[in-house]
């Protein structure tokens, strides 16, 4: 069975690749930079060896022979899909401190050439003349990482500092990793020792790659395996948020040996989790940050690291937790600490308390004192005292001086900063003691859905909030207030709804039923402990035809008529068709020779003073123009003038027979109704009237149509006696038939 391929064409030569996802590879090219004609042969030997280097990485920490996706030639694999941008200014304007300028003329690249941008990552190189002089970004952040090149630049340098060449090439590799995900991670002493590893990439191996062994760890690799451009295969929706987070977190040290067990929830899957411990006074994972990476069980992981195993054993320390989600992206969580000759000086025990917006909780001590202090972490790591009593746009805090605090009508502002909570208990013999920590994160709605959001009938929109919770739920407002689940999938009749379990929901294929039924709606977020938090409450409606014009309207030379639709949108336009298919506008005013048109932009467009030039009929239809911008168009109609002449009362007879034939053929069923009434109009040709009132003669349907039978959805209406009256225009006609709408 043959790998999947994918293709792409740049520059009229066919790419391919095995993998779904490839790094965009863009080489810059200021306009005082002359092109050398090896760029391409030079860089395709250094991204493949790149490649490479990655994939043996892969399969050695066990995640088989996976790496960053390349588009290459098909006909002559060794040559890397490399999309050259000549930029508009000279090199001067594309600066390591100033990567702006170039970062706006690359996406209007990809912009006006959307098929070449295929993947989220992207690796920028731009063109130098000398590296030792260099200034051009060369770094990488978010996705995208830069790197520079120069006309020395080449693989045949391996190993070497001819041309410098160990220092960029290294460096580009070490900044391609930033670029897919990669933070910062150094080695263990045992991984240093080893020949076959070394020193990591992701730490000082951009000084070593290609000289000295040089490796990417299990925890670089965990990342890169959960990276877009390394998939496989399709099927994965990647950077698509997440609301993972740790809900437990314990400390042990014995025999040299720091154990960490961890518990987290997550709405992505968990694939690794990596723990750095980073002897910085940044946080953030740094170049000497030691890693460790394990496979977690059920929502839980334990890791062991040996204090043998560091460089640095006295000094201020911080411990890093990184999830590693399937969906490429990670969270990471800080804990400040340090080592005193070799001994952790660490004490991290905590759970996780979870509740939602407008709610309340409660922490309890689990040890007895003479007096009590709750107090919550800042983030250099002291601590400081709960309040008493009620913080504007925070909470109201009640019982911070006891062993048990409530905090109530939690505001949003916690929901983006959970807080970590102790309190201090002073014993009876006046020593001090801490208990263990909380964290209590919030859950609820951060960005609200849009108030009205209109669209088309057979068009689309999305509802959209931004929230934090364990699970989400669109929901829809019944007629006596009460709320109702939005289903998955396709309603017939009404609209296909998917994600309503998500902060975004997608309605699509919209019936005309919501024109005069527009839905309310509204975002429910779940926490973990069954709490619930609603968005505000959102309307979306459609805009169209609710009725359509008569399929047929004939007046008399010189007379007048009315093409009459009923709908709703923000705009309206009659139309008229061209004899090459094509539409035009129907003028306002007289037009000599042919006819006077007025209410062209209304539902209803008056057409007087009709011409002998119109006996062989006019195709014309109303063209709805939504809120948005969205148009939807009626049914195409005729309508044309006809030299009237006296009649015999012999058709007088006639007619007045059809008249009556007809009105014996006009009915309704079924009859009682529940949802869809059909109301026959008969045999005889005319244009009809149709009008439903209720018991109370309040019209709640109207219009005016050629067709023999017609459909009226009721389901929205209330039980009881209505009356359908059908009029014929022309024959004068006039039919009332009693309904029961159950």
């Amino acid at each position: 069975m043959n790998a999947q391929s994918y293709t792409n064409t740049y520059n009229g030569v066919n790419y391919s690749s095995s993998r779904p996802y490839n790094l965009n590879v863009i080489y810059f090219v200021p306009n005082d930079i002359p092109l050398d004609p090896a760029y391409k042969t030079r860089l395709s030997a250094i991204l493949l060896w790149g490649q490479n280097f990655y994939k043996q990485n892969m399969i050695q920490n066990g995640y088989g022979s996976k790496t960053f996706g390349l588009f290459t030639e098909t006909i002559n694999p060794n040559n890397v899909e490399i999309n050259v941008i000549h930029g508009a200014s000279p090199h001067t304007s594309y600066t390591y401190n100033n990567r702006t300028t170039m970062d706006t003329e690359i996406a209007t690249y990809f912009a006006n050439n959307p098929t070449l941008k295929t993947s989220d990552h992207t690796l920028v190189i731009t063109a130098v003349t000398d590296q030792s002089t260099a200034d051009a970004p060369f770094f990488g952040i978010g996705r995208n990482c830069y790197a520079i090149d120069y006309p020395q630049f080449n693989i045949q340098y391996l190993g070497t500092d001819n041309y410098s060449f160990t220092k960029w090439f290294g460096g580009m590799m070490h900044e391609l990793g930033h670029g897919l995900n990669l933070p910062h991670s150094a080695q263990t002493k045992t991984e240093y020792n080893d020949p076959n590893k070394g020193i990591t990439l992701m730490s000082f191996g951009n000084s070593t790659l290609g000289k000295s062994p040089t490796f990417i760890n299990r925890a670089g690799c965990a990342v890169l395996n959960s990276c877009q451009v390394f998939a496989d295969a399709p099927g994965v929706t990647y950077y698509n948020g997440n609301t993972a987070g740790l809900t437990g977190l314990q400390t042990a040290f014995n025999n040299g040996i720091l154990t960490l067990y961890g518990t987290f929830q997550s709405n992505r899957q968990v694939t690794d989790v990596n723990i750095y411990q980073n002897p910085t006074q940044y946080p953030f994972p740094g170049n000497n940050s030691i890693a460790w990476s394990v496979t977690p069980s059920g929502g839980a992981f334990t890791v062991n690291m040996p204090v043998s195993e560091l460089e640095f054993t006295n000094q201020n320390y911080y411990l890093v937790v990184q999830l590693v989600l399937q969906n490429g992206e990670s969270t990471f969580e800080y804990y400040k600490y340090s080592y005193v000759n070799g001994v952790p000086n660490i004490n991290i025990d905590f759970s996780t308390v979870y509740t939602c917006v407008g709610s309340s909780l409660q922490l309890n001590s689990n040890i007895s004192g003479a007096s009590y202090q709750w107090q919550f972490e800042n983030s250099d790591g002291t601590w400081s005292n709960y309040p008493e009593g009620n913080v504007s746009g925070y909470a109201t805090f009640t019982g911070s001086q006891t062993s048990t605090m409530t905090i109530s009508n939690i505001s949003s502002t916690y929901i983006n900063a959970p807080n970590k909570a102790r309190v201090a208990v002073k014993k009876a013999d006046g020593t001090m003691a801490y208990t263990q920590g909380w964290v209590w994160k919030v859950r609820g709605i951060t960005s609200q859905p849009a108030t009205l959001t209109k669209t088309c009938v057979g068009s689309s929109l999305q509802l959209s909030a931004q929230a934090s919770g364990a699970s989400y739920q669109w929901q829809f407002q019944n007629a006596d207030g009460s709320w109702s689940n939005y289903p998955e999938g396709n309603v017939p009749n009404y609209a296909i709804f998917s994600g309503t379990k998500t902060t975004t929901m997608t309605i699509s294929n919209i019936s005309n039923y919501y024109i005069n039924n527009p839905n309310k709606a509204r975002l429910l977020v779940y926490g973990e402990n069954d709490c619930t938090t609603a968005s505000n409450t959102a309307i979306w409606q459609a805009e169209g035809i609710t009725a359509q014009p008569a399929a047929l309207t004939t007046t008399c030379v010189g007379s007048s008529l009315q093409l009459t639709a009923q709908a709703s949108g923000a705009s309206y336009q009659w139309q008229y068709q061209n004899a090459n298919g094509t539409w035009g506008n129907y003028p306002e005013g007289n037009v000599p020779s042919y006819a006077t048109f007025s209410g062209t932009k209304t539902p209803t467009m008056t057409i007087s003073n009709v011409s002998a030039n119109y006996i062989n009929g006019n195709q014309a239809r109303l063209l709805v123009t939504g809120s948005n911008g969205c148009t939807t168009t009626s049914n195409t109609v005729t309508w044309n003038s006809k030299n009237c002449a006296a009649r015999s009362g012999k058709d007088d007879m006639s007619d007045i027979k059809n008249i009556t034939n007809s009105m014996n053929d006009q009915t309704v069923y079924p009859n009682p109704v529940e949802d869809e009434l059909t109301v026959n109009l008969g045999s005889v040709k005319d244009n009809y009237q149709v009008e439903i009132s209720n018991s109370v003669g309040q019209t709640i349907y109207k219009t005016t149509t050629s067709d023999q039978t017609l459909k009226v959805f009721l389901s929205d209406k209330p039980a009881g006696i209505y009356i359908v009256n059908i009029k014929g225009v022309k024959t004068g006609s006039n039919k009332s038939i009693k309904i029961i709408k159950k």
